[in-house]
């Protein structure tokens, strides 16, 4: 009389020799997808569920992938390809994102090699071929959707940047009337504090640039200064920094890079402002101000 077999006994049976072809595949640190299919079918062969069979060896493929990040990383290069293996081969492990925290080191690595390339490149991108370019090597890193769009921000922040600061201006329909003629640059919420007055005295009102004059328009504090009046701008953390005439004033305003850049760039236009030379194909430093 034959003797049943213990189900479990043999399911542990057949789970283990999954474990120990599986770790033989894996054995000279490479997992490519001929050898996944071999190892498919001889779970299927054994009748083993796919899904349950590569749960058993989590332990294993977590390890595994771990060693493979560790191998990108070392190398001191992250390339496009190197990630899509490294995606490609998690999939066959079975492996979710949170199964192995080291593939968010390799992202991180990527977008700061990324961020670095953009803002050394940042005094070229007003050409838009070349920042199509480089939107098409964020792409090609299959970074984290949350990732690839700071990317994509910066890259179009420096775009704009670089835009303004060799003239191209754009042009706004005003909140106040003009001159006949004058073109309206900017024209934003803003508060102004003269030099030396207490803090506590910035007035509220609007900031405006224009084709003949930076002007601020409030109930207190008003000034208006035409291009060859403007002498100084330098950026701060909350705003921008203005000497014109014979006086100085800061201007509290959203995007201070964005308004004192603008003003250089118009500067440019309307003064003929010598443009401060890049560094290393960086846009200028504005904390350091510039003479208009």
């Amino acid at each position: 009389m034959f003797r049943n077999r213990n189900p479990q006994r043999e399911l542990d049976r057949k789970l283990n020799l999954f474990r120990e072809s599986f770790l033989l595949l894996i054995a000279d640190g490479l997992y490519p997808p001929e050898r996944q299919q071999r190892l498919y079918q001889a779970a299927r062969h054994a009748g083993l569920d796919w899904q349950l069979a590569r749960r058993y060896v989590v332990g294993e493929a977590k390890a595994f992938f771990e060693d493979s990040i560790r191998r990108v990383i070392a190398d001191g290069r992250i390339t496009p390809d190197e990630i899509k293996d490294l995606l490609s081969l998690q999939r066959r492990l079975g492996l979710e994102l949170d199964n192995a925290p080291l593939l968010e080191r390799v992202f991180a690595i990527a977008e700061q090699k990324i961020h670095a390339m953009i803002v050394e490149r940042a005094a070229y991108l007003s050409n838009k071929k070349v920042v199509e370019g480089l939107k098409q090597n964020i792409s090609d890193f299959s970074l984290p959707r949350e990732r690839t769009d700071r990317l994509y921000a910066l890259l179009d922040e420096q775009h704009a940047m670089a835009k303004l600061m060799i003239g191209e201006l754009p042009i706004l329909q005003p909140s106040v009337t003009l001159y006949k003629n004058e073109v309206c640059h900017l024209d934003i919420p803003a508060s102004f504090l003269p030099d030396g007055a207490p803090a506590k005295e910035s007035a509220s009102g609007k900031l405006l640039v224009t084709s003949e004059r930076v002007m601020f328009l409030g109930a207190e504090n008003s000034f208006a200064a035409t291009w060859s009046e403007m002498k100084h701008c330098k950026m701060y953390e909350h705003g921008v920094m203005l000497r014109y005439k014979t006086s100085i004033g800061l201007i509290f305003c959203a995007n201070p890079q964005y308004v004192a850049t603008l003003i250089i760039g118009a500067s440019h236009v309307y003064n003929r402002a010598r443009m401060p030379a890049p560094s290393n194909k960086r846009l200028p430093d504005l904390s350091n101000g510039v003479d208009l």
